[in-house]
């Protein structure tokens, strides 16, 4: 039976609609999102064309390793670009100027090469010792583990290392990123990094609806009022008012017609009436400034829109207003006073300063950029541990630097998107709502299964160095994969396969596994007793159960391959 492969339609299909995202969405920041997303799957589409990507394989690029950590995309589709490339770091920049080597093609070989040096073994042993580095791939805890396995005397594996990314010194960091403080351990968990709900929180934006209702009552509101004040100086007797039934609907007379009571309008013209012109000027060079209400727009209807209308025709040609013209004005002017009052009136008065309050009142945006400069102070990867220290309410420094009323709570608003980065027990988080699901709590339970998993390691740096390569690992997103192939193994890495050959899981290792695992189970099955657990999760699961030395029958979510109709071989290993 011929091998199944992946139709390069649809990486076709996903370039379509990210240009069409790129050429016509309001948002800048969603554009250049597109773009990013253009790029990718230019790179996706014209591997397939040319060959040179096997998508549906587990090994999607000929020159890349299993093992090596590929950029992935919607669908499971890779660009071929390798995550542990690309372009040289901030800390890569550093570390080269202080070894005086100039940017070039082989700058990361020259990297990779300082760190098998005695100098640069050193730095990885003094790293290994205190926990001061950082591992955002799992290929940048190679040369730690080979460091280690120096130290203890064991060259051999040392050497095999060397030997599988001896191939690639040129192109990927094996080393890891150097940080001011030691990795933190412990049995509490959070969903995301500070850093990440910073990006989060800027992605809020002032809806243009409010913005619109903003503009509405603080510029065009009294813009509106001074017309209608003008307007009531050329009535002859009292203004214009509509007559009321006791309800307070207006009284309409037996031809369905609203009863008028006072004077009309343009009857008298003060001699001052020039100035008429200047609030036409006025009213023009807000629009040009102010375009997001329609109220100044006959279009639209409105009644400011009428009045400024037939304010121009008595202001530059009084002679061509109509009777009927004079009617209408009138109408208008009875209307604004049942609605709201006449401007200098105490209902419109009221009115407007409560219009006001609730328009100058902050959005959930406006708010955030006081807790995204708090967050800001803190450390960017890691969780957060108290709330308590970002949304207290704004101080008389942040009100001034961000328009703000000093004083205003930030807690109602902010609560549940701060809390995404709250550090706290999974029970804690759950019922907070922060984990909302399985596919959820399968994100945050490698925190604490890294852990559980390198509790057989008796060494506390190897043990802190497995775990921080095993958070790497499971953040990798998953291939397509066709022809029932497996995804990459954590065990295939060469480095990570040398680290077990030192794991003597004893008693209190397998029991503490067995707990994690009763615990995780548990958790998921009370918590979202309507979901199936999720593949992600089942992962997690899968290496507890291995930790704790019990063999059970664990199969994926979907039953069948969706690809290609059948049973994997896990299926039959369960049966």
């Amino acid at each position: 039976m011929r091998d199944a492969t992946a139709n390069s339609g649809y990486a076709l299909g996903q370039l379509a609609k990210a240009f069409a995202t790129n050429q016509s969405h309001d948002d800048p920041d969603t554009r250049a999102r597109a773009s990013t997303k253009i790029e990718n799957w230019v790179k996706v589409f014209e591997g397939m064309l040319s060959g040179a990507l096997h998508v549906g394989s587990r090994t999607p690029v000929s020159s890349a390793p299993p093992w090596a950590t590929l950029e992935v995309v919607q669908g499971g589709f890779t660009t071929g670009d390798l995550l542990a490339a690309g372009a040289i770091q901030c800390h890569e920049q550093e570390l080269l100027a202080r070894l005086a080597v100039g940017p070039s093609a082989a700058a990361r070989a020259a990297l990779n090469v300082y760190f098998l040096s005695d100098a640069g073994m050193s730095e990885l042993r003094t790293m290994l010792s205190t926990g001061c580095y950082r591992i955002n791939v799992p290929e940048e805890g190679a040369l730690l583990v080979v460091a280690w396995l120096l130290e203890h005397g064991d060259s051999d594996q040392a050497r095999l290392i060397l030997d599988h990314i001896g191939n690639f010194p040129s192109r990927q960091r094996f080393f890891p990123v150097p940080d001011s403080r030691p990795l933190a351990a412990g049995s509490q968990v959070y969903l995301q990094t500070v850093g990440q709900t910073i990006q989060n929180q800027k992605k809020l934006k002032v809806s243009a609806r409010i913005q619109a209702q903003r503009e509405a009552v603080l510029v065009w509101g009294p813009a509106s009022d001074r017309v209608v004040e003008l307007f009531l100086e050329t009535v002859e007797g009292d203004a214009p008012s509509l007559e009321l039934q006791p309800g307070g609907k207006p009284a309409r007379t037996a031809k369905d017609t609203h009863i008028i009571r006072g004077g009309w309008p343009c009857q008298t013209y003060a001699a001052d009436w020039t100035k008429a012109l200047a609030l036409l000027g006025d009213i023009r060079q807000l629009r040009s400034k102010h375009h997001l209400c329609g109220k100044p727009d006959r279009r639209h209807k409105s009644t400011f829109a009428a009045l400024c209308h037939y304010l121009e025709i008595c202001a530059t040609a009084p002679e061509k207003l109509a009777g009927k013209d004079v009617g209408m004005i009138c109408f208008l002017l009875a209307s604004i006073a049942a609605k709201r009052g006449q401007p200098n009136s105490a209902q419109c008065r009221d009115l407007r300063r409560e219009q006001t309050c609730v328009a100058t009142l902050p959005t959930t945006a406006e708010l955030a950029r006081v807790a995204i400069s708090r967050l800001s102070l803190l450390t960017q990867d890691e969780g957060l541990s108290s709330l308590d220290q970002v949304l207290l309410p704004v101080t008389v420094v942040e009100a001034t630097e961000c328009n703000l009323s000093a004083g205003q709570v930030l807690a109602d608003r902010l609560d549940e998107k701060v809390r995404r980065c709250l550090t706290a027990p999974i029970d804690d988080l759950i019922e907070m709502g922060v984990i909302t699901s399985g596919e959820v709590l399968a994100q945050v339970i490698p925190q604490i299964s890294a852990q559980v998993r390198a509790a057989g390691l008796a060494d506390p740096a190897l043990r802190r160095l497995y775990g921080a390569v095993y958070r790497a690992f499971r953040r990798r997103r998953s291939l397509l994969l066709l022809n029932l192939e497996s995804q990459v193994k954590l065990e295939e890495l060469p480095w990570v396969k040398a680290i077990n050959r030192y794991r003597a899981d004893g008693l209190n290792a397998k029991e503490q596994a067995r707990q994690t695992l009763e615990q995780v189970v548990v958790q998921a099955i009370t918590a979202f007793p309507q979901q199936i657990l999720p593949n992600k999760l089942l992962q997690e699961v899968r290496s507890l159960a291995d930790g704790a030395g019990l063999r059970l029958p664990i199969v994926d979510e979907v039953a069948a391959d969706i690809f290609m109709g059948e049973f994997s071989e896990k299926f039959l290993v369960a049966a």
